[in-house]
């Protein structure tokens, strides 16, 4: 080992004895080892050389990575990173609904506890969000910004929403929260709810109150801030949101099913319309894919009798998408004869044609539920049994919580004391599931809803200036 080695030695050494802290100065370690200056220079010169030490003039000598500039830099760097992170995160919660109802934000001190951020960052990104007309300064607060509704004037928004002379046409778990959640936000506004029942099944559309009496849609009546529309369960849903747009007030629509990118492009260039879903698209899948992936399974089945749909298909490419990447296997077993449940209803009544019976009462359309129950059940067992066969897979994805319940009576029925148990994971978060403890996919309708209500009253924020659908993810509620 060279002079220089045995000095270049001793400088590690005394670094890693002093951690972070200032090494001697060059002078000071020659006079303390007996040498040159220049030998010394060599020494240091050859480890900051080698990335072992950092020296700016007169700045000192350091560990490499720990000098007091070097912090600086970097936890600048770490705050511009944590920045940006908060924007995407931000931007993404007040997309998926994430704000009060009146739109304003909680104080600042609670969202940097939240997001874990300090307050001059958040401030930071909070300011540049108003800069980019997403949010405006409310006192200390921040609210959404460009809200068109007063408290001191209220007024009205209108629901169009499928009904008949029986009432409002709610047929699934989603449509019912989704009313709920509506009626509730807008009374905590101080905002009114016109909900106008729609039947277009016939040669012109007909309009009810929500107890099924008809009326008219008056489109030039004023006080009102705009409309928000359900596609559910409507034949042409299109002439509907026609006429709305020639109101020239803001339109929210729910769409459902294929039809949702077609209505997209022909109207979401509208500057006032926006689209909605939390449904359809590959979503729900990949969002139970990252659950299986989580829960450590390796292959898992995906069971539908309902395969003609095309929401169907969506969660089976959108689980597939996930599970490829997170080398999961998935074994379809599916019926592709049928679109969902109302398709087994009709072969229960041998009626093809009424799409809902409207002269039946409570105790005949529960009877006709239990008879499509048992057509459901019977055209499932087949392909439960296929399922079970396969000692690999360890989980089942079903297309629903209906096809769920019956996945659990099944097993209950036929699993062997030696098979592992199979862990059931379906779709919709419906109360039952937590009565029988079975992992579901709840859709973020309350997101929807909210971001739908405040599209009416602030329609030209950013966040709905994109065109297109506006997906909103949901999350598996684990009971399993």
């Amino acid at each position: 080992m060279t002079f220089r080695n045995d000095i270049e030695a001793w400088y590690l050494k005394k670094a890693k004895a002093n951690g972070a802290a200032l090494l001697p100065s060059i002078r000071a370690s020659a006079s303390e080892l007996g040498v040159s200056t220049r030998t010394v220079y060599l020494a240091v010169q050859a480890l900051k050389a080698c990335g072992e030490l950092e020296s700016r003039l007169g700045g000192g000598i350091y560990v490499a990575g720990t000098s007091p500039k070097t912090i600086l830099r970097k936890s600048s760097q770490n705050m511009q990173m944590k920045g940006v992170e908060l924007s995407e995160s931000l931007q993404i919660d007040l997309r998926q609904g994430k704000l009060w109802a009146d739109g304003l934000l909680p104080a600042a001190k609670s969202l940097a506890q939240v997001y874990k951020v300090s307050q001059p960052t958040l401030r930071k990104v909070l300011r540049q969000f108003c800069a980019d007309g997403i949010l405006e300064r409310q006192g200390s607060r921040y609210r959404l910004a460009g809200l068109t509704h007063q408290r001191k004037e209220p007024q009205t928004i209108r629901l169009l929403i499928a009904a008949n002379e029986k009432g409002l046409r709610l047929e699934t778990p989603r449509e019912f929260e989704f009313l709920r959640i509506l009626m509730d936000e807008i009374r905590a506004m101080g905002i009114r709810l016109d909900i106008v029942g729609v039947n277009d099944y016939g040669a012109l559309p007909l309009y009810f109150t929500s107890s099924g009496i008809r009326r008219d849609l008056d489109l030039k009546s004023k006080g009102y801030l705009g409309t928000i529309l359900s596609t559910w369960h409507m034949k042409d849903a299109w002439q509907n949101l026609r006429s709305l747009l020639a109101e020239g007030l803001p339109v929210s629509v729910w769409v459902e099913g294929g039809r949702q990118d077609a209505m997209a492009k022909r109207f979401g260039r509208r500057s006032l319309c926006t689209f909605f879903d939390v449904g359809y698209g590959l979503a729900p899948g990949r969002v139970v894919g990252k659950y299986l992936e989580s829960k450590g399974h390796k292959a898992s089945a995906y069971i539908s009798p309902f395969h003609g749909s095309e929401w169907s298909k969506q969660r089976l490419r959108g689980l597939e998408n996930s599970c490829r990447t997170a080398h999961i296997a998935i074994t379809v077993f599916v019926l592709e004869d049928a679109t969902d449940p109302w398709t087994y209803r009709h072969r229960a009544v041998g009626n093809k044609v009424a799409y809902m019976p409207q002269h039946l009462d409570a105790i005949a359309e529960h009877r006709i539920d239990i008879q499509r129950d048992k057509l459901i059940a019977k055209a499932l067992e087949p392909l439960f049994h296929k399922a079970l066969s396969d000692v690999n897979i360890s989980t089942w994805v079903l297309a629903n919580d209906l096809v769920g319940f019956m996945a659990q009576d099944f097993l209950a029925k036929n699993s062997s004391a030696k098979r592992k148990p199979i862990e059931l994971v379906s779709f919709d978060n419906t109360p039952e599931t937590y009565a029988r403890r079975i992992s579901s996919y709840e859709f973020n309708t309350h997101g929807m809803t909210l971001d739908m209500l405040y599209h009416i009253v602030a329609p030209k924020s950013p966040l709905f200036a994109k065109p297109g659908v506006i997906h909103l993810d949901g999350r598996v509620v684990e009971k399993s």
